[in-house]
C-alpha cells in the first residue's frame, strides 16, 4: 500500500506530511518528526510555529472512495498553498490481478449451476470477486497542486 505525501517550502524550512492507508499520520519540519497520529477521521489540522509564524496544516479527505485527499497550509489565517491528490492503480501486481480475477470468477461460474435458489447472490458474488482481485493492486497517489 502506498502513502500519500504533502510538501510545503515554507521559506528556507520544508513541512511534509505523510498518511498512510492505514490511518497514520506523519508531521515532519526539514525531515524531523515533529507529530504522529493515528486518526480515522475526514478532517484533521495540525498547528506548526516556524520563526514567529504559525503554520496550520488542513488535510480533508474529499472522497474516499476516490482517494481524493486535500491537504491545505495557511499562515496566520491566509491559504498559501493547497495541494490535493487522487488514488489511481499502478502497474505493481497487474498480472497477479488478473490472475485472482480469472480464478475467482471460475469458481464463481462454477457454482452458479448448484445455488440453486441462491442464483440472485450471483451479481453480489461477482462484484466481490473483483474487489477482491483489484484489493492486490497498490495505489499511487500523485500530488496535485491547487490553482486558484
Amino acid at each position: 500500500m502506498a502513502t500519500a505525501n504533502f510538501k510545503f517550502d515554507v521559506g528556507q524550512d520544508r513541512l511534509a506530511v505523510e498518511l498512510t492507508p492505514l490511518g497514520n499520520e506523519f508531521v515532519y519540519l526539514n525531515g524531523r518528526l515533529l507529530r504522529q497520529s493515528r486518526r480515522y477521521k475526514l478532517k484533521t489540522s495540525y498547528s506548526v510555529n516556524i520563526g514567529d509564524s504559525v503554520y496550520k496544516l488542513d488535510i480533508r479527505v474529499g472522497n474516499p472512495l476516490t482517494g481524493r485527499i486535500e491537504c491545505q497550509l495557511s499562515v496566520d489565517g491566509v491559504v498559501v498553498d493547497a495541494q490535493y491528490t487522487t488514488a489511481k492503480l499502478s502497474e505493481k501486481n497487474k498480472s497477479l490481478s488478473g490472475v485472482l480475477l480469472l480464478i475467482s470468477c471460475g469458481l464463481l461460474g462454477a457454482l452458479i449451476p448448484v445455488m440453486g435458489s441462491w442464483v440472485w447472490l450471483s451479481p453480489l458474488l461477482f462484484v466481490l470477486c473483483v474487489a477482491i482481485s483489484l484489493a492486490g493492486r497498490e495505489r499511487i497517489y500523485p500530488i496535485h497542486r491547487k490553482s486558484g
